[in-house]
Parts: structure tokens; sequence; C-alpha cells
């Protein structure tokens, strides 16, 4: 057979394992998909705001802050073991460690067969990082991208040093199952030549994500139990076991839904959900899966120099452990940003060009821009096409078009826009092409 003359050419083991099961050009890692040039200008700081392309407006914004007209999403895992099993009910089983400012915290991640991941995290360690309590601080943790989640005992044991993984963890999966897993391994010292790796078909009901692999091995010891037995791990051309040592960067844009309304500081609240009548991205049953209720606050620009207002405004919200930051010109969106506790490099950046058009405004026509996804300081690991029309004066819609890489390009959003023009309010949502309906044409 051809697939094992793969062997004897030595490539390396990660080409295969990214291969194996789904077609090895489609799950190989790639280089950026675009180059480090390209629309680098869109956050320089000498940019003329007066040569930015404007909107046809034909009306003013009820609004007195910057409107986000989506979400974006980034965070680091310095440790993340991945092991693929042959079990009956499940696939993949990820368990990546975040430092927060309180110490770190573990979480597992369980796959089901169709791709869907379910966090689950220790309820006691949760507390102590969030600083919130049982159902509180599940719905607020990474309540930007609207996973499915559970929490109860999690025991870790964790030895790990700057160079070496040693882990034991225990704990109970979404169906009740006791879960064990044990993995031992060296972290690689060096990062790997193609960082821009595969979302392997995850959490697609959630988010259009890209990454950066800082760090990738396939070697180590790992195994893991389910239910008291031991499940045995799928292997690479029935030789290679897959299990995966990584530090590794996850970014995008999430399926969302939040409001946001005034605050008397020239800052705005954000609520998410944004109604009651919210469905779950993965079963379409009433009930969003993550709330939290978040203060925004907007800094003004202004010239150094002559002390002029420069029409840029960035909107600011800390969590503790992500720092997000929406940079508009002349209200419309150009720059979004999420920076991590203890990171000295974004996570996540978008660039946007043009900038958007200030969607709480009615414009004329459909407006188009590209954009840009840097990850971990990577550039272009992914890119796309934002467009945005007026359906009406009080409803805006996008449609978010990721086109590389392919598993970027594999998941296309829509949303919409809904603003309320007496009380000064909007409501923003993205959903996945093809999936449940909006908030705001139930009410």
């Amino acid at each position: 057979m051809r697939v094992v003359a793969i062997i004897p050419l030595k490539l390396p083991v990660f080409v295969l394992a990214f291969g194996a099961g789904c077609g090895l050009q489609r799950m190989l890692p790639s280089g950026p998909v675009v180059s480090s040039g390209a629309m680098d200008g869109v956050v320089a700081h000498h940019l003329d705001d007066q040569k930015q392309p404007v909107a046809n407006y034909t009306g003013e914004s009820p609004l007195d802050f910057p409107l986000i007209p989506f979400q974006v999403f980034g965070f680091f895992y310095d440790i993340d073991v991945v092991l693929v099993s042959r079990h009956d009910a499940w696939d993949m089983h990820e368990y990546a460690r975040i430092q927060t400012p309180n110490g770190p915290l573990w979480i597992a991640k369980d796959s089901d067969k169709n791709g869907v991941q379910t966090v689950m995290v220790d309820e006691n360690r949760l507390e102590q990082v969030s600083g919130l309590s049982g159902t509180t601080a599940l719905q607020a943790l990474v309540a930007e991208t609207p996973v499915p989640r559970n929490m109860g005992e999690m025991v870790v044991e964790d030895r790990s040093t700057d160079q070496r993984v040693d882990l034991h963890l225990a704990y109970d999966n979404p169906d009740g199952e006791p879960v064990e897993v044990w993995y031992r391994g060296r972290i690689p010292s060096d990062s790997p030549r193609l960082r821009n790796g595969s979302t392997m078909g995850h959490s697609q009901q959630a988010v259009a994500a890209v990454l950066d692999l800082e760090r990738f091995k396939t070697t180590g010891r790992g195994k893991i139990h389910i239910g008291g037995q031991r499940v045995p791990l799928k292997r690479i051309l029935g030789l290679v076991p897959m299990r995966f040592l990584l530090r590794q960067d996850q970014a995008g844009v999430a399926v969302t839904s939040f409001a946001v309304e005034p605050r008397d500081d020239g800052g705005f609240q954000l609520v998410r959900p944004a109604g009651a009548d919210e469905v779950d991205p993965v079963t379409a049953e009433p009930g969003w899966p993550t709330r939290r209720i978040e203060t925004w606050q907007v800094l003004n620009h202004v010239d150094e120099a002559t002390k002029s207002d420069l029409d840029r405004q960035t909107a600011v919200f800390d969590n503790g452990i992500n720092k997000f930051s929406y940079h508009f010109v002349n209200g419309g969106l150009q720059h979004a940003k999420v920076e991590q506790w203890g990171r000295d490099k974004p996570v996540m950046e978008m660039l946007i060009d043009p900038p958007l058009p200030d969607v709480s405004r009615p414009f004329e026509g459909e407006w188009e821009s590209a954009f840009r996804i840097d990850v971990n300081g990577q550039v272009g690991h992914g890119i796309g096409v934002i467009k945005a029309r007026c359906v009406n004066e009080d409803v805006v819609e996008l449609t978010m078009t990721p086109t590389e890489p392919w598993w970027f390009a594999d998941r296309p959003m829509v949303g919409r826009i809904d603003l309320d023009g007496e009380g000064g309010r909007a409501q923003v949502q993205m959903v996945r092409v093809g999936s449940t309906g909006f908030v705001s044409d139930t009410q």
C-alpha cells in the first residue's frame, strides 16, 4: 500500500498523527496562510483616519458607546495532553492547564463521536480561581465560548516541571462514568516547523477557530481508564498510539448572544445571553450554556500634539484571566485583541481592512472587509471576509466567511444586530450558517 511508504521517508510522526483516519492532506498542520505584511497598516499608529473609506450613512446611532459586532476569543494552554481513544461513545480526551493569578486551573475536555467537546472542571478549584461559586462560576468560565460544561470533583496530581509533564487526573465524564488518566513525557525545547494546527473537527457548533502549536510531541507514555476499564488508544496506521503533548493557543470567533446597554461612566454593560429564549448551540433546546454580566470601559483616543479627538475608541473588558480590546475608527471595528494573564504577547489579534462601518447606524448597500487572525504572535493563521448590510434602520446583518485554512473555512457564520432606538440598547447574536434562528425572531 502506498501509504506505508510514508514511514521509510522518515516524515515527522506528527505528520502521520494529523492525517490518521481523516485523510492525510486535510489534517496536516500548515504555515501562515497570508504573508506577514498583509494588513499590517491596519494597526499602524500613523494611519490617517481621513483616508479610510466611510459608509454612506442614512441616520444616526441610538447608542452612546461603540458597538461590538461579534465575539472573538483566545486562550493559551501551557500544558495540553491529548489522548484519542477507541471508546464506543467518546473519541478525543484533552487535558489542558491554564495559568491564572490564583494558580493553575486544569480543564478536561471529552469529545463525542460528533466532535462536541464538553468541558469539565473541579468545583472547588474553580471557586478558588474565579472567586465565584457553584453554577455561577461554571457559567462564567470562558463565557465568550458557549461550549457544554460540567463541574464536580476532579483529582489532579500535577508533578510537572518546565521540561517534563507528570500528570494524573481522576473525574467523572458527562455520562457519569469515572475516568482516570496518566501521562508522562518531555516537553519539546523547540517549536515545530509548521505551527498552524488543524482543529480536527471539534466544537464546530460553537467556534470558528485557528490554532498555534507552540510545542508538539507524539511520544511519551499515556493511558486512560473509563468506567474502571482501560481503553485502548487509536493507532496511526495501526502502529503509533495517538497521544500528544502540546503547548498551544486556540483563537477565533465564537457563536454568541449578548445584550449591551449604557453606563453612566461612558462605558456599557454586556449581558450574556441576549434573552431568555436563547437555545443551546448543541441541542437546540432552550438554555444558553454560559451566563455573565460584564462591565466594559470605553477609552477615547486623543492626538497628544493637538489634543483633538481622533475619532478612535477602544472598548475594554478584563475578567482577570483574559483581557478583551476592540478598537474602533469612526465607530467601525478595525482591530480586536485578546490578552491572557502571564503572557507577554496577545493570544489573539484580528485585523479588519477596511474597518467595518458603524453597525449601530443605518447605511446604504452592502459593505465588505477582509480580516486576518494572528495567534500567539504568529501572523496570518486565518483569513476571511466579513460582509454587513442593513435590513432596516434597526437591524444589521453580518456574514463572516473564513476562507483559509480549510478547517477555518469549514465554519461560516451569520450574525444579527438589533438596535433599540429609544432605549439606547442593542442585541448581538451570531450563529453557525444553517443552525437555529435568532432570539429576536421569536420575540
